[in-house]
């Protein structure tokens, strides 16, 4: 195009970068271009010409990318500003699972790298940032791996503005995004970091420190979630959201259209929304149910990648799912749930705190005396109950809140085949029924003496 085609302002623009590039001695990045007393501005220049690459192009400048050579195009500051959905999320996927490293002289390189199953985050990320740099894929014994290495010195520039100036495993914390893009950046992360398994709760692991689940425990605690619980196991934090209700509104929150929310993974979405199905115990109140027409989603595939480091905490499968047909209509809401065996007592207490206004340890000590009492009487709490299946069926009946808050959790507090039939025992004249499956050799786990049980009890939840 000649210069007659172009308006005043642009010829101007490109004024501005044929000056930069005498000063700098080559063909300026937006970070040099900024740091120069030139005008028009870096921004006006992008606004002119559509983007910083169009604008040197059409000022025949080199487009800069390994060591000043010009060789691959990719939209470099795409990054630059964060107003949109679509780039709040693939931050987000870059600052939970990528890769910046010193190439020798080539300078700094970002990879980004997923099995074949996962290769979504790959070739999409390749999509939205117009990236050329090609797309690598080999075999491994265990899968198909597919890499991309971006060396354009202005987009790793852009991402370094964001705090990315390092490999996302060594960064502390989450990039700041307006706040109505901030979920599509908390979907990202809760894909890549996260796992909802197969119980219907949330695991979500982090680095030394924690500031990452910090901020993700705080954006999730504006969602009404009732448990969210920031540990360390292994020296490495840990965020759980084990109650499925919890899990439904996080789920619902990041995905607002359901398993359709775009940009995410469509077999992650559906695997997650699947699993908050099967566990809910009200699932025809959430919002993405039903799921529609699609295929049977695959959990090898659909799970987030939580190898390494960053594996996920192993979730017990009890096979004991929430019967929507078992629950009893009518004006008092009561109902029949089944828990899994990992559920937590701690809850169970917490509920039983709440509606009858005595404090855990008083409840959980006062119980496990009654109930020791009685068994060392000669008394069997258990008798009126049988074995099916390999299990004996404890129902315990509980105030309404339960069906809300009742969940699992990797957290449990020690000596549950006490814990539980005693508080089953202590409280069974409220309304509304959960059935804990247990295994029946765990009645021969219960000591001969109440007192220390007590004492534990009362260490144990008193150290809150």
């Amino acid at each position: 195009m000649s210069d007659s085609e172009y308006s005043q302002h642009q010829r101007n623009c490109l004024d501005g970068l044929h000056e930069a590039a005498e000063i700098v001695g080559e063909s300026p990045t937006v970070r040099e271009y900024d740091s120069l007393d030139v005008s028009p501005s870096s921004t006006a220049i992008k606004n002119a010409f559509g983007s910083w690459n169009d604008a040197k192009r059409a000022a025949d400048l080199d487009i800069r990318s390994v060591a000043g050579h010009s060789r691959v195009s990719i939209n470099e500051t795409y990054f630059e500003t964060i107003d949109t959905d679509e780039k709040a999320y693939w931050l987000g996927v870059l600052f939970s699972r990528s890769t910046i490293s010193e190439q020798g002289n080539n300078g700094r390189a970002l990879q980004l790298g997923r099995t074949g199953d996962k290769r979504y985050y790959v070739t999409e990320f390749a999509a939205a940032v117009d990236s050329d740099y090609s797309i690598n894929e080999f075999e491994t014994p265990e899968s198909v791996q597919a890499t991309t290495l971006i060396s354009n010195a202005e987009f790793l520039d852009v991402l370094a503005d964001h705090g990315l100036t390092d490999s996302a495993r060594n960064v502390a914390t989450l990039p700041p995004v307006p706040d109505e893009h901030r979920r599509a950046m908390v979907r990202a992360v809760l894909e890549n970091i996260g796992n909802l398994g197969v119980d219907g709760g949330w695991t979500i692991r982090g680095r030394d420190g924690g500031d990452r689940l910090e901020q993700l425990k705080e954006w999730i605690d504006t969602l009404d979630v009732k448990h969210s619980n920031l540990s360390t196991k292994s020296g490495s934090p840990i965020l759980y959201v084990s109650n499925t209700m919890d899990a439904a509104k996080i789920f619902e929150a990041a995905w607002p259209e359901g398993v359709a929310t775009a940009p995410a993974n469509p077999s992650v979405a559906r695997t997650y929304a699947e699993r908050i199905v099967e566990e809910h115990p009200f699932p025809e109140t959430l919002s993405f149910t039903p799921l529609g027409e699609g295929s049977e989603s695959d959990e090898s595939e659909g799970v987030p990648e939580t190898t390494g480091s960053d594996d996920a905490q192993p979730v017990e499968d009890t096979g004991s799912n929430v019967d929507p047909g078992s629950q009893v209509g009518g004006t008092e809401e009561t109902g029949e749930v089944v828990v899994p065996l990992s559920v937590d007592t701690a809850l169970l207490l917490d509920t039983l705190a709440l509606t009858t206004d005595r404090s855990r340890s008083d409840i959980a000590a006062d119980a496990v005396r009654s109930y020791l009492g009685g068994l060392l009487s000669g008394h069997d709490p258990n008798g009126d109950f049988g074995a099916t299946a390999g299990v004996v069926d404890r129902s315990l009946n509980l105030p309404n809140e339960l069906l809300q808050i009742v969940a699992t959790t990797p957290d449990n507090l020690p000596l549950r085949n006490v814990v539980e039939p005693a508080i089953r025992s202590a409280h069974s004249a409220e309304t509304a029924a959960v059935t804990l499956e247990l295994p029946p050799e765990s009645t021969s786990e219960i000591p001969t003496t109440a007192e220390p049980i007590a004492d534990a009890l009362l260490e144990v939840l008193n150290d809150d």
